[in-house]
């Protein structure tokens, strides 16, 4: 179980990149399937927030850590900040109005949060979640994944 929680969400965070990377490459040469990708990459984006949010912080929290708490709190300013990013770029997007350095804007904050995930929260998950914790995890995520589908 060494490093799961780094290598599951961060692989998830590069399939996020790279729908986010389509979109971009696509909206000039054709605009309806850029706003799928788009769509994909949200509802992603929501996804792994929502695990964070649900699955990861609140064991972290109850460790009752400084630095911990820390770490959580710039999570959730960081994934605040993305969602309002993400509603506007939508919106313009829907609107055919131009967007590039909105979406540039997203790309940088999507960088820094993804950067911030990979290096400092999931390894401290990795640190202090034994072989049950990540166990249940892989349970919940399941789970999860199962609800999210109905």
């Amino acid at each position: 179980m060494n490093k799961f929680i780094t290598h599951y969400f961060s692989a998830n965070q590069q399939r996020l990149e790279l729908l986010y990377i389509a979109f971009r490459k696509h909206k000039n040469r054709d605009p309806e399937w850029a706003k799928r990708l788009f769509l994909l990459f949200s509802c992603g984006l929501e996804q792994q927030i929502a695990w964070n949010q649900a699955l990861l912080f609140p064991v972290l929290q109850a460790h009752n850590d400084s630095q911990l708490n820390e770490l959580i709190h710039k999570a959730i300013d960081e994934h605040q900040q993305i969602k309002d990013q993400v509603s506007w770029v939508f919106n313009l997007t829907e609107k055919g109005l131009e967007s590039h350095d909105d979406e540039q804007r997203l790309e940088y904050l999507l960088s820094d949060h993804f950067e911030n995930q990979e290096f400092n929260l999931y390894p401290a998950c990795d640190k202090l979640f034994d072989v049950n914790a990540v166990t249940h995890l892989i349970e919940q995520l399941a789970s999860y994944n199962q609800t999210a589908s109905q």
